[in-house]
């Protein structure tokens, strides 16, 4: 096979090099005979050799094939079509070009199992290809745009459809296959959605199609991270990641391959995230249980003051510097966990929250009455 790879390469020094006039009529011919020379020696050649040999001589082979590519693709750059002698010599290595092309095609179609599908694809394929890829993501964009889906979710997927023009950051034909079948599986799930779909059921789709790429799982992350923060309790908390983690473990594949296949699949590593996570919330409330026990936190200092009323007493401590909160948050945490009124035995971070913005004239009397105790207390007192 390498005698007939270098023929097709002297082809290609020989077109560089041949007069403007010539009209290249021997070319054409003389391209598809040793490219049925090539096939021919490595089929005797895999008729001879074992299932390891036969593998490299074909990985061989499409090594040598991309190799031509390259060089042809340098040549036809290097011949602009100025003159009618450009022009013939850029059709036949353009002819070239298709003939080695269809070869590196058949190679992968007759043999699956012992092509390199980690190899980066050609530019010119990769060009070919890119422009029908876009094509169905750009599809796929407007009608996440009308369904209204999370821009940070569209915003990432852009991100990682979206490639660039150097050599170095060309897919695999590993990565084209899994594209293939990735982008009109999302566009059929958009499709058929009833209704929008929300943060969380965008993300298990893409869950299902196998995206383990590191920066969805950082985004997965971040997500279920935001979601956790934002509930206000630990037990909403703990609820709030059962949810989460039953979606994920319910995601069920719906294509066969997975986006980085040296990477483990973005459902085990997502199950384990989340098994740590609520690793993690059982240990706080196991803390918060023990020092309970021991009298070291009181989670119940009840008050004769409702909800608004405590939130009026507490604003009114901070606004006169008795108290130093680190942040308002913080604040409002620490009372919905550790106090409890007559109307409710729970505050909600958010009730306290809202109270602690908004205080009625009513409320503000019941407190007034109450600091005026307190002051006659004190002055009994002196």
């Amino acid at each position: 096979m390498n005698e007939e790879h270098l023929n097709f390469r002297l082809i290609v020094e020989a077109l560089a090099k041949i007069p403007e006039q010539t009209t290249l009529p021997a070319f054409e011919s003389e391209i598809k005979l040793e490219s049925r020379r090539m096939t021919d020696a490595l089929l005797n050649a895999l008729c001879q050799a074992t299932t390891k040999k036969a593998r490299n001589h074909i990985r061989q082979y499409q090594q040598g094939l991309l190799s031509l590519l390259s060089a042809v693709q340098k040549a036809i750059h290097a011949s602009p079509a100025k003159t009618a002698g450009n022009k013939f010599r850029r059709e036949m290595l353009n002819t070239f070009s298709n003939t080695i092309a269809e070869n590196l095609q058949q190679l992968s179609t007759h043999f699956p199992g012992h092509f390199n599908w980690n190899s980066p694809l050609p530019a010119l394929y990769w060009e070919q290809e890119r422009m029908q890829l876009e094509k169905q993501a750009k599809a796929i964009f407007q009608n996440m745009t009308t369904l209204q889906i999370d821009t940070q979710i569209t915003s990432f997927l852009q991100n990682i459809i979206t490639v660039t023009d150097e050599d170095t950051q060309r897919p695999t034909y590993r990565q084209l296959h899994y594209w293939r079948l990735f982008l009109p599986a999302l566009s059929k799930m958009f499709k058929n959605a009833v209704q929008k779909p929300g943060s969380l059921e965008t993300i298990c789709m893409l869950i299902s199609l196998n995206l383990n790429h590191p920066a969805f799982y950082t985004f997965c992350c971040s997500f279920i991270q935001s979601e956790i923060q934002s509930c206000e309790d630990l037990t909403t908390q703990y609820k709030t990641s059962y949810l989460i983690k039953k979606c994920i473990s319910q995601a069920a594949p719906a294509i066969s391959c997975h986006h980085s296949p040296h990477l483990p699949p973005i459902n085990t590593t997502l199950l384990e995230y989340m098994t740590a996570e609520i690793t993690y919330l059982q240990s706080i409330d196991s803390i918060a249980g023990e020092l309970s026990h021991q009298g070291l936190l009181n989670n119940s200092y009840k008050v004769t003051l409702t909800v608004k009323q405590l939130a009026i007493f507490i604003q009114l401590q901070v606004s006169a510097k008795i108290i130093s909160p680190g942040s308002p948050k913080l604040l409002h945490e620490y009372i919905s966990r550790h106090y409890s009124t007559l109307e409710t035995s729970h505050i909600s971070a958010k009730s306290f929250k809202n109270a602690y913005y908004s205080a009625s004239t009513t409320d503000l009397e019941k407190v007034i009455d109450k600091l005026l105790t307190m002051l006659a207390i004190a002055q009994e007192k002196r």
